[in-house]
């Protein structure tokens, strides 16, 4: 065991994933979770771990989390930690913390100031990020971890130079947007629209989360007719946005929508989002296909079309989604992601609406399947047809998809082989959600 298996564990999800972990302490075998983590996998030690704590056996949390420890790996330097901070040793929490940092890992500067400041110590907290508010992940911990502690003023002024430089050059890309919300939460509203007006209409360094920040913040505020002039700009689609949900909030559902249809098209995609939401809260579903149809067609079809799907669905309405659903297969035959994708869709609707004898012999059909689209659909028709056996073989032949495999020998008692599954090369090996978002420092517990 050495940081760099670790740290490749963790970036491409390999082995026990957390998912057959939770299901297997779920299902009382805890001490096959500790000796996969006695063998090497990070994922089973953490579950073991948080498991372990929530049952106050430190003693035996520690000894799974030891080995990883030791390797100085950041993740399970955390770990080790939120697991002394929960016992109440706060103080070598943060000694071990503090090595990290002071031994060149970025993350661990935010967790100490974090960690320090739920403590009370927010001096300490502050003073350990002043020299590095260059950069943008520890400008936000400065931020968040002062919040509460009467000392906005002061991070006001740490924050300055980092909001000129936003100015100037483009970075820190979150200055702007931090400097904002601390004003905001000192009651200096006006300032704090002042400055994310003047760093939108600047333009060269402007950015979208930054015309959300202040559409969103005006909307708090009820600036609803600032709002509805934006809202008629060429790119007012934040604007439109914020101040129909605004307007929804009071009651006024209907002229929220007039709002989101008129709105223009630059960020088309949020508004038309929205506009599906709010039809379907009103009731108005006939309308909400043609007001998706241009944004389905274009490009966000996967995302918007499980909305739109979804609430036709609910309102008994799924002839109509089906047809839809082949309707936007055909649209974008040339993805072939995509149309494998609105298979796997359309298969599990046949299903939900009582034709699955027609949804398994429609995916038993032989095809290419190159991403397993094609195999986990069947598997999980026949999962729903109580053939759980049958959609095992399917998924150990095809290599697709071994985190479900494992859990439906899990529940069938079968454990030592859904440990083995997962330690096999995947066809198509996952990618975790959070691994290269370095904003995700989850404590396990």
């Amino acid at each position: 065991m050495n940081a760099d298996d670790l740290d490749r564990q963790w970036r491409l999800y390999e082995g026990v994933t957390p998912d057959v972990v939770d299901r297997l302490i779920e299902h009382g075998h805890l001490d096959t979770v500790v000796a996969t983590a006695r063998s090497g996998e990070w994922f089973s030690a953490a579950g073991a771990v948080k498991e372990l704590a929530t049952q106050r056996d430190w003693e035996s949390a520690w000894e799974v989390l030891a080995p990883f420890a030791e390797t100085r790996w950041w993740h399970a330097i955390k770990v080790a930690a939120d697991l002394l901070e929960r016992q109440g040793r706060v103080d070598e929490a943060v000694g071990l913390v503090r090595a990290q940092a002071e031994g060149g890992e970025r993350l661990a500067w935010s967790a100490l100031a974090r960690l320090l400041a739920r403590h009370g110590r927010v001096d300490e907290a502050i003073e350990v990020l002043r020299p590095h508010l260059e950069d943008w992940l520890l400008l936000e911990a400065l931020a968040e971890a002062a919040e509460g502690h009467g000392r906005d003023e002061e991070v006001t002024e740490l924050l300055r130079p980092a909001v000129e430089d936003k100015l100037r050059t483009g970075e820190p890309w979150n200055a702007v947007i931090l400097m904002g919300r601390v004003l905001e939460r000192q009651g200096r509203v006006d300032e704090a629209l002042d400055l994310l007006r003047h760093s939108n209409e600047a333009d060269q360094y402007s950015f979208a989360n930054e015309v959300e920040e202040f559409t969103a913040m005006l909307a708090r505020h009820d600036r609803l007719e600032e709002l509805r002039e934006l809202a008629a700009e060429p790119d007012g689609g934040y604007a439109a946005c914020a101040l129909a949900d605004r307007l929804a909030q009071r009651g006024r559902i209907d002229e929220g929508i007039a709002i989101l249809r008129g709105a223009p098209g630059k960020w088309l995609s949020k508004v038309v989002h929205d506009l599906v939401r709010l039809l379907a809260e009103s009731g108005r579903v006939d309308e909400i296909v043609e007001a998706a149809r241009p944004e389905m067609e274009g490009r966000d079809c996967g995302c918007l079309l499980t909305e739109v799907v979804d609430v036709l669905v609910a309102n008994g309405r799924a002839g109509e989604a089906l047809d839809l659903i082949a309707e936007m297969a055909r649209h974008h035959e040339h993805d072939e992601n995509l149309v494998d994708s609105l298979g796997h869709q359309r298969l599990m609707l046949l299903a939900e609406t009582g034709r699955l004898d027609e949804a398994i012999a429609e995916a038993s059909t032989p095809a290419e399947d190159p991403y397993g689209f094609r195999a986990d659909s069947l598997a999980r028709l026949l999962e729903k047809a109580g053939r759980a056996d049958e959609a095992i073989a399917v998924l150990i032949e095809s290599g697709h998809n071994p985190s479900y495999a494992a859990g439906l020998l899990i529940e069938r008692g079968r454990v030592e082989e859904a440990v083995a599954i997962c330690r096999r090369p995947s066809a198509t090996p996952a990618i975790a959600p959070s691994a290269t978002d370095e904003r995700h420092e989850e404590c396990p517990f």
